[in-house]
């Protein structure tokens, strides 16, 4: 089943075409609704920044440019609400909310926790440890500071 063609929302400059994306293997047999597809393609669009933080749309927008009832486009509005990527504006329609950048750290410094706590366990178990995995992993995970990527922006 192909998707409908992408439209331009009139007054939201950002709103761009998706690009097509691949579509799952015809064996595997998942029952989605169109409110997780329409969830599914929204949180994608604000992954890919096809809507950016700060962008309102309306429901009839969304729905016009998926090709689906205003009913899933509402569920899925409200999920995304749920977790943090947009916001209702009363009478306004919804807007998409700014990345929260503390949040990103905190989870960055829990993963840390995590990964040093699961290395402590591994080292402190009785049973044998194959080096050359870690020796593997630690090529991966020790990348020295001058050949770190870094971030300017």
């Amino acid at each position: 089943m192909k998707p409908p063609p992408a439209t331009t929302i009139s007054h939201v400059s950002t709103v761009r075409p998706r690009p097509a994306s691949p579509t799952p293997a015809a064996d595997t047999a998942v029952f989605r609704t169109r409110a997780d597809e329409v969830y599914a393609q929204l949180k994608r669009d604000v992954a890919d920044f096809i809507l950016v933080p700060g962008d309102r749309f309306t429901e009839n927008e969304i729905s016009d440019r998926l090709g689906v009832s205003r009913t899933p486009v509402r569920q899925a509005l409200f999920r995304l609400q749920q977790e943090g990527f947009v916001e209702v504006l009363f009478r306004s329609g919804w807007r998409v909310l700014p990345f929260d950048f503390d949040q990103f750290e905190q989870l960055y410094d829990l993963r840390m926790v995590l990964e040093t706590t699961a290395v402590h366990r591994i080292c402190e178990a009785d049973h044998r440890v194959d080096r050359s995995l870690l020796d593997t992993l630690a090529g991966i995970w020790l990348v020295p500071v001058a050949e770190r990527s870094t971030d300017t922006a």
